[in-house]
Parts: structure tokens; sequence; C-alpha cells
């Protein structure tokens, strides 16, 4: 080994030197990431209906009058699709570029991990928010008609239900915001490999 192999190996191997990846490396990340991102959105898309069909399904076959409970379920069905629309309009994977040198493919990989931690932190207000009244409808809406339960049974139950449906909510929140963190190292990580 040469004097300037070793040299080279050496500073190569130290603690925290980011290596370039190669071409097909990068655009091989790229690619996982938007298969990743685009399973997820699929998996997003299939619950939602899955939904929907579970309160058309409800709306069908029951025998009694929905009440607060249908006007919950009509909000909810607008706020899934509220939801969904928001999702592909903010988190659709973005195409990678054809022709084009790593520090392009670097770009690419960046903007779309930056659009994804951003939607990540922000999902309260484009997810969580348009399904929130429907949710709240659904699950207190029917322990305040009339023939739910009375006196302190109702308020108990009442307080049970917007726990419940708030900590749900929270979890998906928390997940996220974990999700966006992810993200934001991924981001660090290019920026590293940016300033070499």
């Amino acid at each position: 080994m040469t004097p300037e192999e070793h040299a080279r190996n050496s500073w190569q191997s130290e603690k925290g030197v980011e290596i370039m990846p190669t071409i097909e490396e990068l655009r091989a990340r790229t690619k996982s990431l938007q298969r990743r991102i685009w399973l997820r959105n699929t998996r997003e898309y299939v619950l939602g209906l899955i939904s929907v069909a579970v309160i058309v399904a409800i709306w069908r076959w029951s025998d009694t009058p929905l009440g607060l409970f249908g006007v919950g379920s009509v909000l909810l069905v607008g706020g899934i699709f509220v939801s969904s629309w928001q999702l592909h309009r903010r988190t659709a994977p973005l195409s990678l570029p054809n022709d084009s040198g790593k520090h392009a493919v670097l770009d690419c990989q960046r903007q779309e991990l930056v659009r994804q931690r951003d939607a990540l932190k922000s999902i309260f207000y484009w997810s969580i928010l348009p399904v929130l009244p429907g949710i709240l409808v659904m699950t207190t809406g029917p322990l305040l008609e009339a023939n739910g339960p009375q006196g302190l049974t109702r308020v108990f139950a009442i307080c049970l239900s917007v726990f419940f449906a708030a900590s749900v909510l929270w979890g998906v929140w928390w997940l996220n915001q974990r999700g966006a963190r992810k993200f934001e190292k991924q981001i660090d990580e290019i920026d590293a490999l940016r300033t070499e």
C-alpha cells in the first residue's frame, strides 16, 4: 500500500466522515424512499376506503334512525376524503431526474425528505382536523340523544368517549412527529454529504 492509499484509507475510516455514495447508490436510495412513501400513502388510502365502507354498511343495514351518529358519520366521511386528498397533494412522491449527477439526485432526495417532514409536522391541520368533527359527533352524539344514558352516567360516557378519541388522535399526531424527526435526521445526513 502506498503512503497516499494509506492516508486516504485512514482518512475515510475516521468516524464522522461521510463518503459520497455512488450515483447508483443515490438513485437506489431515492427509489427506496419513493417506494416507502407510495406504500404508506396506499395504506392510508385503503384504510380510508375501509372506514368509508364500514360507515356506509352501518347506514345501509341499520334498522334504527341514525340521528347524531348519522350526522357524525357524514362529517367523518367528508373528513376522510379531505384528508386523503391532502395526503396525495402534500406527499405524493416526486419524480427522480433521469440524466443528472450526484448532486442533482441528492437535491431531489433532500427536496422529497423536506416535503415529507413538513407534511408530517403539519398533519394536525390537514389530516386530523378534517376528521375531528365527525369523530366527536359520532362518539358523543348518541350519548346526547333522549334514549342515551342519563345523569352522571351520561357525563362519564361522554368524557370517556372524548378521552378515547383524543388519545387515538394524539397517538396519530405523535407517531407522525416521530416520523418527521427521522426525516430531519436524513436531511441532516444529506446536508453533511453536500458540504464535502
